[in-house]
């Protein structure tokens, strides 16, 4: 199964964005299986491998495993939550786009985004994938 070692790919690459590497958004860390708290204390990004499903045809075994991607950005006083919403969801789509396994394709399927007004003014954007491949 490749369940980990894709998942340890998704983590590297989304570590990378940042404004220094040609993103338009910074954050300060991904976190693996943890949940967003209500209260944002900085920007993240937040990934959970939420379900995998097997299909077996003949001796191999096709596996599509479904990953939650969630980034919060916080609203700064040059920049409306709305706005550092849709570069970080631009950004997130980027990054994953990029990703490259032998035997694995990565694809987008939907994304949503929302603002949170109590205590800080922050966005969330959620960016839903599915990872196919075979074993």
């Amino acid at each position: 199964m490749l369940r980990q070692p894709i998942i340890e790919l998704l983590e590297t690459t989304l570590r990378l964005i940042s404004v220094a590497s040609g993103y338009q958004t910074d954050f300060n860390g991904v976190l693996l299986w943890q949940s967003v708290p209500t209260e944002y204390g900085q920007n993240a990004i937040y990934v959970k491998d939420v379900l995998e499903k097997y299909e077996k045809h003949g001796t191999k075994y096709a596996a599509v495993l479904k990953v939650e991607i969630v980034a919060v950005v916080i609203e700064t006083a040059t920049d409306s939550a709305a706005k550092l919403g849709n570069l970080a969801l631009a950004d997130l789509i980027k990054a994953v786009s990029s990703i490259s396994y032998p035997g694995a394709f990565f694809i987008l399927k939907d994304a949503s985004k929302w603002i949170e007004t109590q205590g800080k003014t922050a966005c969330q954007v959620e960016l839903n994938i599915d990872v196919k491949y075979q074993f």
